[in-house]
């Protein structure tokens, strides 16, 4: 094989749409482009072009519907199946992990089930669940409020919308992303421990683990 090896970007705590600042948020094509230059042959040309307004428009949208939830440890079933239909909608192959009843892991990836889709050089990977007590999505003129609306509600909205804004302009192929969604991390980490047995095959015996945090 000659493309890179996967790579996991754990950005748990990401604050690209952040409770207590202004209602605008960072779209973070510059940190894609940063990033993934070598592993997708983007351009560098339009870093300091945040987004269009129709992609801020499906963002806000995407992360309001994911923060609308309650999906408290142990209780992530909800968003789970928001997540299953936004992806499956979007295009995406779909696999949801058991972990116990009722709480599953998300993969998802370009292509057909099982195709080498499934095996992406770069996954994305953050977390569903959020800790007590709920507290319901609310916006005003400069701030959004809500549980998880930047751990980490924020960082998976911005992921899965840079990816779409990346796929729009063909610079994103089958086999180039995928997104890994977990459960249990503030708690035991359990979605996590359990991903291993996804199996997803790295191409060289590399795993680079890249934490950012974006303030």
């Amino acid at each position: 094989m000659t493309h890179p090896p996967t790579v996991f970007f754990c950005v748990c705590s990401t604050a690209l749409i952040n409770p207590t600042a202004r209602a605008s948020f960072f779209f973070p094509l510059p940190f894609i482009n940063l990033f993934l230059i070598p592993h997708l042959q983007l351009s560098n040309k339009n870093k300091d072009i945040m987004t269009t307004v129709e992609s801020a428009k499906e963002l806000l949208a995407f992360h309001k519907g994911l923060v609308s939830i309650s999906c408290i440890t142990e209780n992530e079933v909800d968003c789970t199946n928001y997540l299953e239909q936004y992806l499956t909608k979007l295009g995406y192959t779909v696999e949801l992990q058991e972990i116990s009843p009722g709480r599953e892991n998300v993969l998802a990836y370009l292509g057909p089930k099982g195709g080498p889709g499934r095996n992406p050089k770069v996954l994305f990977n953050t977390h569903i669940d959020v800790v007590p007590p709920y507290i319901e999505y609310r916006e005003d003129e400069e701030n959004v409020y809500g549980r998880g609306s930047s751990d980490a509600k924020g960082c998976m909205a911005a992921q899965v919308q840079a990816v779409e804004e990346l796929r729009k302009e063909g610079k994103v192929q089958v086999g180039d992303v995928g997104f890994l969604f977990v459960v249990g991390e503030e708690v035991d980490h359990i979605g996590m421990v359990v991903s291993t047995q996804l199996n997803i095959r790295l191409d060289r015996e590399e795993l680079v683990d890249i934490f950012l945090t974006w303030l």
